[in-house]
């Protein structure tokens, strides 16, 4: 029994590996932009539905999965940058399907890697377009995608973190409160890094420590063990980090 057990889970990764292939493949090899988005869209609709992973609860990040990866193909140059961007794209691809086909033990670290590397891919791409054309539009999409990655993380906060115990109950409409209300605020964080001539990493990675300071405040509030602690110990990794970024920026005008 044990043994046919892991025969599954290595076909399982087998497949969602050879899934994730396929689509970059369709990126890399195919150089006709509207022929190749057509074809991954169509082979990404089909892994995402197909047997077991016709699941709704991972809808959001798929979506922004697309976004991320059809713009990248559309406005970026095949070099290094969209080569890292379809590689982070593509695992978090294979973190979905594993997710929902139950192929990971901790659904819950995956789940935070998945939802991690999704923003962080979302602002990779808008700091590295740098192009004060359409900055509104971008703008407003980046600010979209985290109230989705925002919503869906408040959503799936009671299946996928067991082990911790809400002390408030989270209905769709407190997520979605609560996921504007971030987007918001972290959206004026992001017009302000837009503004500082520190390179489009250091300005990624500068969003992240904010992402996650937010995150770890929420879910916190979420269990009921927020306190002056907490907040202080996050306000201290904010600007120790802050600093370090600061530091090794290059400030070039």
């Amino acid at each position: 029994m044990l043994n046919a057990l892991k025969s599954a889970s290595k076909n399982l990764i087998l497949q969602s590996a050879g899934k994730t292939a396929i689509l970059l493949a369709i990126l890399f090899l195919i150089d006709n932009f509207w022929w190749s988005a057509a074809l991954f869209m169509a082979a990404a609709f089909y892994f995402y539905w197909h047997g077991a992973a016709s699941d709704i609860k991972l809808l959001r990040s798929f979506f922004i999965f697309l976004g991320i990866v059809i713009i990248s193909r559309w406005l970026i140059v095949q070099n290094w940058f969209f080569g890292t961007v379809l590689v982070l794209a593509g695992l978090s691809f294979f973190v979905i399907l594993g997710i929902k086909n139950f192929l990971f033990l901790k659904r819950s670290l995956f789940y935070r890697i998945l939802n991690n590397f999704l923003f962080l891919l979302a602002f990779l791409i808008f700091f590295f377009l740098a192009n004060p054309d359409f900055f509104w539009l971008k703008y407003l999409a980046v600010a979209a995608a985290m109230y989705c990655l925002f919503k869906e993380f408040f959503l799936l906060f009671p299946e996928f973190f067991e082990e911790k115990i809400l002390i408030m109950p989270i209905s769709p409409k407190k997520a979605a409160l609560f996921s504007l209300c971030l987007a918001f605020l972290i959206s004026q964080f992001l017009w302000a890094n837009s503004l500082l001539p520190i390179g489009f990493l250091n300005s990624s990675a500068s969003m992240m420590v904010i992402i996650l300071i937010f995150k770890d405040l929420s879910a916190n509030y979420l269990i009921g063990s927020l306190d002056k602690r907490l907040v202080l110990k996050n306000i201290t990794i904010f600007v120790i980090f802050t600093l370090i970024i600061f530091m090794a920026s290059k400030w070039a005008l």
